[in-house]
C-alpha cells in the first residue's frame, strides 16, 4: 500500500491532543489528574510508572523514577491545562509536550463533551 492510500485510510478521523508530563511521586500524579479531571480540563488521564528517567540537571547526570501523564484534551482546552500545569506541577520546570493526534470521531467527540 503506498503512502497516499494509507493517509486516505485515515481521514475521517478527529483532531485531539494528548498532553504528557512526568511527576516524581505516585500521589502527585493522582493529584494532577484528579484536579484535571474534576476540572474539566482533561477528559481524561492515564498514570504510567513508575519509569526511569535520565537527565542532565544542574551539571549532573540524573537517573530517577517518575510517574507519566498522558492528558486526552480538547485542542480548545489546550492553553488552559497548560497553565494549569505552570500553576499546579511540583516540579520547578515541568515536562510539558504536546501531540497532535487522531481518534475516532466519536471519541474525540466524547472528550470535547467532557469540557461541558
Amino acid at each position: 500500500m503506498d503512502r497516499m492510500n494509507e493517509h486516505s485510510q485515515v481521514s475521517g478521523l478527529a483532531d485531539l491532543l494528548e498532553i504528557t508530563t512526568t511527576v516524581e511521586h505516585e500521589s502527585e500524579a493522582n493529584r494532577l489528574a484528579m484536579d484535571l479531571v474534576t476540572q474539566k480540563l482533561a477528559a481524561c488521564v492515564q498514570i504510567l510508572g513508575p519509569i526511569q528517567s535520565i537527565y542532565e540537571w544542574n551539571g549532573s547526570v540524573q537517573n530517577s523514577s517518575e510517574f507519566g501523564l498522558k492528558l486526552k484534551v480538547a485542542p480548545d482546552s489546550l492553553n488552559n491545562v497548560v497553565s494549569y500545569l505552570k500553576k499546579n506541577h511540583p516540579y520547578d520546570l515541568p515536562e510539558i509536550i504536546v501531540h497532535q493526534v487522531k481518534a475516532s470521531p466519536e471519541y474525540a467527540d466524547w472528550v470535547q463533551k467532557q469540557r461541558m
